[in-house]
């Protein structure tokens, strides 16, 4: 990435800006998109803003440490005045970063109304009566278990950007239906288990002005991008076949502005992610599809049930990709919800792996190819395959086997 480039795009937008120039009349002149002038000077006033913060954070531990000495002055007036002022400081302070943090809030629920919006103009819903297939005796019953997670719409990287990310999101629902209906021929489905891990959408502002050159459009575009493409190329389709589909929602970290991880009060509810996935609910329902159920979480996990073993769906942000660090989180939840947990799924490392016999698997990301490590499986160490993982699940008829009898990825096609 040439961030020469940016840096000297950046100047220039800022410049002309100043100057009283708008944002259009930049756009024509610099021959780039309007969104993205707003967008750049969008984080630059960021930046600038954080500076000042961090400034001002250096004079107030001055200011504090010259009140700390006067705190332990002899004379009682002195320190009692000093200590009422620390006080007074202390307060005001936490008065600051509160008022930041509802101004910071305020402008991301906004760009997401912006995004749904959107999305609600644009989205056809067909309004298909589902078929339903009788079940055949002499075929084997069996369940799809389906996993979507880090699409990240928006994100720039080596091969990857929102033209082949929506391709790429195209192919996807197409190998997802093509792999049931296979199943089909042979073997009766008694439902889909569609698990959405999470970081759906990039967010341009997640990481302040490194994430706004890595982002080729906005938070509101890909809002209303995740929110039409994901019914139109994946969720409709697989509605159509009739078969019965729990939706299991989970909020992955690039889901908040607000917070670099998912370590916040209910943190599935107060999420980019949520707010996606409520639309989908909305638009099945407007579609009426009575063979779906949705599984939205407010916490940072969720589960469902396959053949009577509790799966535990999360994003992965507090985990590693060992078997070891897996086994432990399942343990841990399992400890949480008070029952015992079969099989564990996560996304967040942008690579597909497996353990015991896919008793816990990890989730790739729909990019990844990173031959000069400039994305974050590429620091990492991975240089991935774009891929998603598809499971099918049969009854076990033996006791301690798992019932995963085909593991399937589903390797996505970069066109450039």
């Amino acid at each position: 990435m040439n961030f020469k480039y940016y840096n000297e795009i950046i100047d220039k937008i800022v410049a002309l800006k100043q100057q009283g120039i708008g944002s259009r009349q930049i756009a024509n002149q610099l021959n780039i998109g309007k969104s993205t002038v707003n967008q750049y000077y969008s984080a630059w006033l960021e930046l600038e803003s954080q500076v000042k913060e961090e400034n001002v954070e250096q004079e107030d531990e001055s200011f504090e440490e010259n009140l700390n000495v006067l705190c332990e002055h002899p004379d009682y007036s002195v320190s009692n005045l000093a200590k009422r002022l620390r006080h007074a400081h202390r307060a005001n302070n936490q008065l600051r970063k509160i008022q930041r943090e509802i101004a910071d809030t305020d402008f991301n629920f906004k760009e997401m109304l912006v995004g749904i919006e959107k999305a609600v103009d644009k989205v056809h819903v067909s309004k298909y009566s589902p078929r339903v297939y009788p079940a055949v005796a002499s075929k084997p019953n069996g369940i799809v278990e389906v996993l979507f997670s880090d699409w990240q719409i928006g994100k720039v990287a080596q091969h990857y950007n929102t033209e082949i990310g929506i391709r790429a999101l195209k192919d996807y629902g197409e190998q997802v239906r093509t792999f049931i209906l296979d199943k089909q021929r042979s073997k009766h489905v008694d439902k889909i288990v569609f698990a959405s891990l999470g970081d759906i959408v990039e967010d341009h502002m997640k990481h302040g002005i490194q994430s706004a050159v890595a982002c080729d459009t906005g938070l509101s575009e890909q809002i209303s991008n995740a929110i039409v493409y994901v019914w139109e190329y994946v969720l409709e389709p697989v509605l159509q076949l009739g078969i019965p589909v729990e939706f299991v929602g989970i909020a992955g970290n690039h889901g908040s502005s607000q917070h670099k991880g998912m370590d916040i009060y209910k943190a599935g509810l107060y999420s980019y992610d949520y707010a996606i996935y409520t639309a989908l609910k909305q638009l099945a329902k407007v579609g009426k599809y009575d063979n779906i159920t949705f599984n939205i979480p407010h916490g940072a996990f969720g589960h469902a049930e396959i053949y009577g073993n509790i799966v535990i769906y999360e994003h992965g942000y507090f985990n590693s990709a060992t078997e070891k660090s897996m086994s432990d989180q399942m343990k841990k939840r399992g400890q949480q919800i008070k029952k015992h947990v079969e099989y564990f799924r996560i996304g967040d490392m942008h690579h597909v792996c497996s353990y015991d016999c896919h008793k816990m698997v990890l989730n790739g990301a729909f990019f990844g190819v990173d031959t000069s490590a400039t994305e974050y499986s590429g620091v990492l160490g991975f240089s991935s395959i774009p891929a998603q993982v598809i499971m099918w699940h049969q009854q076990p008829e033996t006791i301690g086997h798992s019932s995963v009898k085909e593991f399937h990825t589903i390797q996505l096609a970069i066109v450039e």
